[in-house]
């Protein structure tokens, strides 16, 4: 099975986790933390985009992901594949370095 829809599973489950544990209003540390610091409604809208919504949002995005790379042709959704590289702009040879024949600062400096 492929790596990324088993990554986009587990974090569609844990979401689903998470959503099951705040409806049935069992809080966690972490939950009590954030209502004490930023009041109920605030620390449940932090948790909520934090705890379920990122993890939804990634799982959608590793599943379809995974999904295409089932694809007949093989594409797989690769992000460094469609950059251009830099070096293929730039001539060959941009700047000669040649290092100095002398020290550029004295010994004695670097010695405390």
């Amino acid at each position: 099975m492929n790596r990324v829809l088993l990554m986009g599973v587990f974090a569609l489950a844990l979401a689903l986790v998470t959503l099951w544990r705040v409806l049935r209003e069992r809080e966690d540390a972490r939950l009590v933390r954030l209502n004490r610091a930023w009041g109920r409604r605030a620390g449940l809208a932090i948790f909520f985009v934090f705890h379920v919504g990122l993890p939804v949002l990634f799982g959608i995005l590793f599943l379809s992901q995974g999904i295409v790379a089932f694809a007949r042709d093989g594409i797989a959704w690769d992000i460094s594949s469609g950059l251009p590289l830099l070096r293929n702009y730039l001539p060959e040879q941009v700047a000669v370095l040649v290092p100095p024949l002398e020290p550029i600062f004295s010994l004695d400096l670097l010695v405390p």
